[in-house]
């Protein structure tokens, strides 16, 4: 299994004949965080991910994790994808042919020829957002071990409610805000409520946006807490293996 980042909090993850891309073309920087540039998009629009089972996934609608124009051109591009988003039916992407699933409700599962996407509804982080739809998922993937990977959109770090909803689940892969990692409630919820085997680190800017030291910040969370097991994805194309 490979994850690939492209920006902000997007990535893909690549597993089999399986791809999995969630909030990977983010159009709009803001808040000091990075967007996809346009010829990066354009790379990922060629990728020929022909013979492949295609899973795109919007956590939430906000500019820095969805774009509506860009996923409906993606998904134009590749038609044998599924498009699973909490997006309004007014902003869901348009395209001629594939599956779009809107998510709605507290928990919706989704089975899909051996791979489950179990999906939770979590509030978003901040006062000002609280009206946001946001959705994390657990993806678990076939195989021998099968293997299970969380992430979580832009969900409160220490949110009770992960806790409930992932209770007697094994992780293997979180790939989390750099908030849980950086404030000290964070790293207690991992340890406590989440035990992944892995972290990735994201919703980080590229160096060269990084006007406000989150890089810097994260750095020194990552080099004290689980270094070993701990990545930071910072520049269009990391990847590393699972």
């Amino acid at each position: 299994m490979t994850c690939t980042y492209t920006a902000n909090a997007g990535f893909l993850l690549t597993a089999g004949d399986i791809t999995v891309a969630v909030d990977a073309f983010p159009l709009q920087k803001t808040r000091g965080f990075s967007a996809l540039a346009a010829a990066d998009f354009a790379a990922l629009l060629q990728d020929d991910f022909s013979g492949r089972r295609l899973y795109v996934i919007a956590t939430h609608d906000h500019p820095d994790h969805y774009s509506p124009e860009r996923t409906a051109a993606f998904l134009a591009s590749h038609p044998q994808a599924c498009f699973l988003g909490a997006i309004s039916p007014e902003r869901l992407p348009r395209f001629d042919s594939g599956q779009t699933i809107r998510l709605a409700g507290e928990r919706p599962t989704y089975y899909f020829q051996g791979v489950t996407f179990e999906f939770a509804h979590l509030a978003h982080e901040g006062d000002a957002f609280s009206e946001v739809l946001n959705y994390g998922c657990l993806v678990t993937f076939p195989g021998t071990p099968a293997r299970r990977i969380l992430f979580l959109g832009d969900a409160k770090p220490a949110d009770p409610a992960v806790a409930d909803w992932l209770a007697g689940k094994s992780i293997d892969l979180a790939l989390l805000n750099f908030p849980w990692i950086c404030l000290p409630k964070g790293r207690r919820f991992l340890e406590q409520a989440v035990a992944p085997g892995r972290i990735a680190v994201l919703h980080l800017p590229y160096e060269a946006d990084d006007g406000n030291h989150y890089l810097t910040v994260a750095r020194k969370a990552a080099a004290v807490y689980r270094p070993q097991d701990t990545v930071l994805l910072t520049a269009f194309g990391q990847s590393f293996s699972l």
